[in-house]
């Protein structure tokens, strides 16, 4: 039998002594087996094993593990894996229990033995880990309370300090946006109007007695609409209003007419040469007082050209650069060629469209040098500008930041007695809006020779009179009338021949009055022969350009416009635009 270990304890059984009584048991096939009564050993006797542990347990008094109140993991016994020596019967006990464990039982039974010691010790110190750990965790604990704490209270301040400056902003904002509409609009409106007027039911512009509003645009030019040169000081005419527009619109229809007056056009209420451009300056001399000022020149031109204006605005024709340039740029064409080198620079060829910044445009709208109507043309060619800018933002639209630009550019050089209804209304005409609605109404139209204004040199300063003559403005007011109708036929001003083809006397020169009385024009009359028309009316088209007369008398007479190349060969129709035939039965012609 091999040698065993326990505990330093070294048994041979090869060499053990014998007892001191012995008996020998015969068993079958005759074999005999030594039972020997083996040697009682105390527990005194076994040494310590020779394991690298700091205290070896004993095996007469194995050592209990104390247990702590509270493990977060229970940890083994010592009793559950060894026994006292007394409790087995003998060594062989022992010796069997080496043997089931193997060769090597001894050095495991003192490896388990140590670290079941360590593991012992490692429990007994785990009480005070753990209370410690306990005591930190408490701590731990505490910090993330207060952390959160402090977090939260960090997100508090952040928060606060976040509704601090919107709030801020939105008050910057309610002033910023108050003044600019209590300057757009010369105080009659201020931003919460203007909200309210957003929400409420739209109210539509004021009107004459025609259904039309008209608006007295005027501009100045300087650095700021009190004419400052940018170096503390003032211009010489820097309120004088060199630019005037007249825009007449009807709401409904939205036809737009535009109608641009020479500045050196005479007036009666001026106060130092008699120019329509001084009346704004004569009213308000100091800038102190700029609606009455407005007030004056609504009621002088309004006289002479027979308008009743329920709307002014002042613009100053600089800011034309900035709002341009926040455009991207317009597309101008012009009626006129403009080759003004000395002046303003400005060189452009007539209807060829222009793609103009800024600058460009404003040169543009100044020049009158190099021209064929010198003023009457810059008219013409602001005239020109303000359409594209129109046809710009309709176009291509506007974002946020081009509003916000122009809005600001407007608040520091636009100036006017609308109010936020008004406001709202002028975004409902745009919506939707044909730039082929809007209407130059010329005084001098040089391609048809038509003159309602002249030159004249009155002591030895030079004006703009009526054609008629001075002060008078009857063929003005008659034709600026006809043109601000919102009837078309009228507006076209058509005029119409009227022959007797029936052989009885009085027939031609009745149409002509019933015709005029329908707002037409009716410079000649006469007679026809009786086969130039067997109908009971025979109408002719002469210049092929009035397509609205040409519809209205077409309904007027129950019978179709023929072309120019028809008329009878006896007839002579004249500089008329309509030829009307009376043939066989004039009583039934349209009253």
């Amino acid at each position: 039998m091999g040698k065993t270990t326990i505990d330093g304890l070294e048994a041979r059984a090869s060499r053990a002594k014998k007892p001191t009584a012995s008996k020998t048991v015969k068993r079958s096939a005759g074999a005999t087996m030594d039972i020997k009564a083996p040697r009682k050993k105390t527990a005194s006797r076994l040494k310590a094993p020779k394991a690298e542990v700091a205290k070896p347990a004993k095996l007469s008094s194995p050592k209990r593990v104390k247990q702590t109140k509270v493990k977060p993991k229970k940890s083994p016994k010592v009793d559950d894996f060894v026994q006292p020596v007394e409790n087995f019967r003998d060594l062989g006990d022992i010796h069997d229990v080496d043997e089931s464990l193997g060769a090597d039982s001894g050095d495991n039974w003192g490896d388990l033995l140590a670290q079941m010691e360590g593991e012992a010790d490692a429990t007994e110190g785990s009480e005070a880990d753990f209370e410690l750990e306990e005591e930190t965790g408490k701590k731990s604990r505490k910090n993330r309370k207060n952390a959160k704490k402090g977090k939260k209270k960090k997100k508090h301040r952040v928060l606060k300090v976040f509704l601090l400056l919107l709030l801020i902003g939105v008050v910057v904002f309610l002033i910023w946006g108050n003044d600019i509409i209590a300057r757009l609009t010369n105080g009659n409106s201020g931003l919460w109007d203007t909200l309210w007027a957003m929400v409420s039911e739209e109210v539509p512009f004021e009107t004459d007695a025609n259904g039309r509003t008209n608006v007295l645009v005027f501009g100045t030019e300087g650095y700021n609409m009190n004419g400052s040169t940018g170096a503390g000081s003032t211009h010489d005419g820097a309120q004088l209003t060199d630019s005037i527009m007249i825009v007449s619109f009807d709401q409904n229809t939205k036809d737009v007419a535009l109608i641009s007056l020479p500045r050196d056009l005479k007036v009666r209420s001026a106060c130092f040469a008699g120019k329509v451009n001084e009346v704004f300056w004569c009213n308000n001399p100091d800038n102190a007082d700029e609606a009455a000022g407005a007030q004056a020149m609504m009621e002088e031109i309004g006289s002479i050209f027979g308008i009743d204006f329920q709307y002014w605005a002042h613009v100053n024709w600089a800011s034309l650069i900035e709002i341009i340039d926040s455009l991207g740029g317009i597309t101008v064409t012009l009626d006129e060629d403009i080759a003004d080198y000395y002046f303003t620079g400005a060189v452009a060829q007539a209807g060829i469209p222009l793609q103009v910044n800024g600058e460009q445009a404003l040169g543009l709208a100044r020049a009158r040098h190099g021209t064929q109507g010198g003023d009457f043309t810059r008219g013409n060619t602001q005239q020109k500008i303000i359409e594209g800018i129109i046809q710009k933002v309709i176009s291509d639209g506007v974002d946020f930041t081009e509003i916000f630009n122009i809005v600001n550019i407007l608040g520091d050089n636009f100036r006017s007695n609308f109010s936020a209804d008004n406001i709202k209304a002028g975004v409902s005409l745009l919506s939707g809006f044909d730039i082929n609605n809007i209407r130059q109404i010329p005084l001098v139209d040089y391609e048809t020779e038509t003159y309602y204004v002249t030159t004249a040199m009155i002591n030895e300063i030079s004006y703009v009179i009526p054609s008629a003559g001075e002060g008078n403005y009857s063929e003005i007011k008659s034709y600026v009338a006809r043109m601000l109708s919102s009837d078309p036929t009228m507006r076209e001003g058509a005029t119409i021949a009227v022959y007797n083809a029936t052989g009885e006397a009085g027939v031609a020169g009745a149409e002509q009055i019933r015709l005029e009385e329908s707002g037409f024009t009716v410079p000649a009359i006469g007679d026809a022969a009786p086969t130039d028309c067997s109908a009971a009316f025979c109408v002719y088209d002469v210049s092929g350009t009035k397509s609205a007369t040409r519809g209205l008398l077409e309904q007027r007479y129950g019978t179709q416009v023929q072309p120019a190349e028809a008329i009878p060969a006896d007839i002579w129709p004249g500089e008329v635009d309509f030829v009307v035939i009376v043939g066989t039965a004039p009583q039934s012609a349209a009253d």
